[in-house]
């Protein structure tokens, strides 16, 4: 065994266990493109719409909820549309 801490698997790609600077790419999801794929297909699950703007699907319902749009039953509406 070498003199230094046992190896854990919690070094970043440099081998050492400074914080990593760099966690990737994120994808981002345009607020245009997300309306337009509701208007094209409101029936859509957010899955089918996720995959079709190549983002996961928590990212398709959190931009619903940004642009205060609802899914009801097969249709989006706008939240102020929604009758409480």
């Amino acid at each position: 065994m070498s003199g230094g801490a046992p190896s854990i698997g919690t070094s970043n790609a440099a081998g050492t266990l400074e914080p990593r600077q760099n966690w990737g790419h994120w994808r981002t999801l345009d607020p245009d493109a997300l309306r337009h794929e509701v208007e094209k297909d409101p029936d859509a699950t957010l899955e089918e719409s996720g995959e079709r703007l190549g983002v996961h699907f928590t990212t398709v319902w959190h931009g619903l909820k940004r642009q205060n749009l609802t899914l009801k039953i097969g249709r989006y509406l706008e939240r102020d549309e929604v009758q409480r």
